[in-house]
Order: structure tokens, then C-alpha cells, then sequence
């Protein structure tokens, strides 16, 4: 296979159809689309319309199971082990929900999951009669071993099952969460992931670890549509479940009607979303692969890389931001920078847009200013980032 051409990364600003003047660093919350991706999803929608029974609804079957397989491969995994979603907390929703716990232990929550899943993991584990206790997560972990070693010596023996994040969305922690699996499983702890920022910002390997429930955003470092997400399940664990929502799937008790538009394989058949669905976002990942693919996955990483060191050297280092994030491998994708107390009690993301149109996540602090969540995409450039630290160096 031939690399890609060398990628004028300046030019790729053309490939997005963000407004002129806009500086958008907010990619972890949803990515800028690619215009070709778009263009792929709006001409699924109109093509459907020319038939919507004969067309429309048929995309449900032959063609959605195709780009099924190629995510499948993209993440490593069985097409028979996995199920689209619309996003990473309806994913995880199904997972916590459809699945027996058993009573009497406790269920782990990180210190920094996401607030929608910690919701539904507590009210999950009041229904299964399980205690909820937080798991102390580092935000700055000095190695991997440090970090592993920290989590597991607060993993006891009446631990069911546990929530945590491939990569935490507040800072970019990228957690081990293989290795993790497996020192969960000997435990005998049931290991639940929120992948919700991993899927095209750092490698994703299902097929050959030992978690159990990883759920992802496909609409985030993916450059896949708003609506499309998927939930991985282990094989061993997908004859417990119960859907939640039944329709036409059936139940797992009952035979796949139609194995042909399946591949035979049971778990998508019925956990799918079930009833009438625009399956359009997820016909277009096929269109956020093959973009990705004319630029090359690790050179899509590695620019992000670049673009998070640009603005770590220019917030923290040039102006001594504090930075709430880990370094070296244990980071990715998201900085998170506090601001200087001159912005304590200001909205900041209120006044970094309508004074110089850039787009970040901004959270209060109980101490000091608050804190700024960058979080820059291949649309973006370095001036954008210097932009970024003259604003707020300029003051609110």
C-alpha cells in the first residue's frame, strides 16, 4: 500500500465549511465535519427520497452492514461484536442497563468520568442494588505504572463492575485501558469504557483485550457525523443481555430473521437501533475513512499532537498558564489551561467569542480563574493558537 502524499496542512482549513473568521478549538465536544463527509451524508439522505421504501428504508440492511464491517476493522474488532449507536451515553446506557449485575458489591466510578455516564452508572447500580464509590484518578500521573498501580490499589473484592475513560474528557488523560482490563478481569470486576474521545485521536484495538463494554464517538477526533457512536461488547458477555428496546430484533432467544442483512450474527440484530432510523450518519463513516485515509491516521494524530504542544509552549510556558493536563504519552488531544485570576467570575467563553470568534469549553473554578478546555482539530492552524494566547493574555 502507497503512503499518502505529504499533507499542506494549512490547506486542509478548505476541507471544512466553517464560517471565515471563526477559530474553532472546541473539537472535543463535536469535530468540524469535512466537507466531503458531509457531502457524502446530505447525498445519502437526498438518494434515499428518490424512494423512500425501495431506497431509503433498503440502506438499513446490505449497505449499513457493509460499513459496519469497515468500522469493525477500523477498531480492530469481530462486525458480529458490535452495534451503532447515536452516541457514547445511549451506548453505554444499553450496556449498563441491559446487563445482569449482580447484587451486594459495589460499582466503581472514576473521579473523572463525563457527568451524563456517571447518571446513568449510579442509577444503573441503585437498580442492581450496588454501592457506588468513586475511584481516585490522577490528572497527572508521573508514568503508566504509577497510574495503573494507583486505580487497581483501590479495586477490592466486591468490586461487579467499573466505569472509566479511554481518554478523560476534562484534561486528555489516556488511560491503559487494556492493560487495565485484564488486571480488572482477574479480579473479576466488570470493566465498562467511555471511549467517547478515543476513536481517531489515539489507537482503539477491541478484538484482543479483555473489556468487556467500550462505548464511542464516532462525531468527535473521528470527523464522522453528529449521530454516530457504537458500543462494543465482548463476546462472552452478549448472551446476558437484554434489550431494552425491542422492536423487529427480537430478543436474544429468538432467531435472526433475516442473517443475510447480519452476516448471521445475532448481538447487532438485536441491539440496533430498532424501529424507523435515518442511517445516513452512519452510511457516511465510510466517507470520514477514506478522508482519513488520503491523509494517513498517524499523520492525523500526529498533527493534532503538534497543534496541543504549539498551545501547551504558548499558554503555559510563554504565559504561565497553569495546566491541568498530563504530558508525554499519558495526553492527547485536550489541553486544559486556567486562567489567570483577572477572569475569575467572567464568562469566558462568552467574551474569547464575541471578541475574537474562538470557540473553547470553559468551566468555573472554586479557586482562581477558570478553566479553559483547548482542544484544536486538523482545521486548525498555530495562528489560531496564537491568536487563542493573545486574547486571553490581553484580558477580559
Amino acid at each position: 500500500m502507497h503512503a499518502p502524499p505529504p499533507v499542506d496542512w494549512p490547506s486542509i482549513r478548505a476541507d471544512f465549511m466553517l464560517a471565515p473568521g471563526e477559530i474553532y478549538l472546541n473539537n472535543g465536544t463535536w469535530s468540524a465535519l469535512p466537507r466531503p463527509v458531509f457531502e457524502a451524508q446530505v447525498e445519502w439522505m437526498k438518494s434515499a427520497e428518490a424512494n423512500p421504501t425501495r431506497v431509503g428504508a433498503a440502506r438499513g440492511g446490505e449497505a449499513l452492514w457493509r460499513v459496519h464491517g469497515l468500522l469493525a476493522a477500523y477498531l480492530s474488532c469481530a462486525p458480529a461484536d458490535l452495534v451503532f449507536h447515536v452516541n457514547v451515553t445511549q451506548a453505554l446506557n444499553q450496556a449498563l442497563f441491559s446487563y445482569p449485575w449482580k447484587s451486594g458489591g459495589e460499582f466503581l466510578i472514576g473521579s473523572r468520568e463525563y457527568g451524563a455516564l456517571v447518571n446513568a452508572s449510579k442509577e444503573a447500580a441503585r437498580r442492581h442494588g450496588l454501592r457506588v464509590r468513586m475511584l481516585e484518578v490522577p490528572a497527572q500521573p508521573a508514568c503508566e505504572d504509577e497510574l495503573v498501580a494507583g486505580i487497581l490499589a483501590q479495586v477490592g473484592g466486591e468490586a461487579r463492575g467499573a466505569l472509566l475513560s479511554h481518554v478523560t474528557t476534562g484534561e486528555g488523560l489516556v488511560l491503559p485501558v487494556a492493560r487495565l482490563a485484564k488486571e480488572f478481569r482477574a479480579r473479576g470486576t466488570i470493566l465498562v469504557v467511555d471511549g467517547a474521545h478515543a476513536p481517531g485521536l489515539v489507537p482503539v484495538e477491541l478484538g484482543n483485550a479483555d473489556i468487556d463494554f467500550y462505548g464511542g464517538n464516532l462525531h468527535k477526533w473521528f470527523l464522522g457525523p453528529k449521530g454516530a457512536g457504537f458500543l462494543y461488547v465482548k463476546q462472552e458477555r452478549q448472551g446476558v443481555l437484554e434489550p431494552r428496546a425491542v422492536g423487529w430484533g427480537g430478543t436474544p432467544r429468538d432467531a435472526v430473521p433475516d442473517a443475510q442483512r447480519f452476516g448471521g450474527a445475532r448481538f447487532p440484530h438485536v441491539f440496533r437501533i430498532q424501529g424507523l432510523h435515518d442511517f445516513s450518519a452512519f452510511l457516511a463513516l465510510e466517507a470520514a475513512l477514506r478522508y482519513r485515509a488520503s491523509l494517513g491516521e498517524e499523520r492525523i494524530r500526529a498533527r493534532v499532537a503538534e497543534l496541543v504542544a504549539h498551545a501547551r509552549g504558548r499558554l503555559c510556558g510563554e504565559l504561565g498558564l497553569k495546566d491541568h493536563s498530563p504530558k508525554g504519552a499519558l495526553h492527547a488531544g485536550l489541553l486544559s489551561v486556567q486562567l489567570p485570576e483577572a477572569w475569575r467570575g467572567r464568562d469566558a467563553g462568552a467574551r474569547l467569542y464575541e471578541r475574537n470568534k474562538i470557540t473553547v469549553a470553559c468551566w468555573p473554578m472554586p479557586q482562581g480563574g477558570p478553566l479553559v478546555r483547548v482542544s484544536p482539530g486538523i482545521c486548525n492552524s498555530e495562528d489560531d493558537l496564537d491568536t487563542l494566547a493573545r486574547a486571553i493574555q490581553a484580558g477580559p
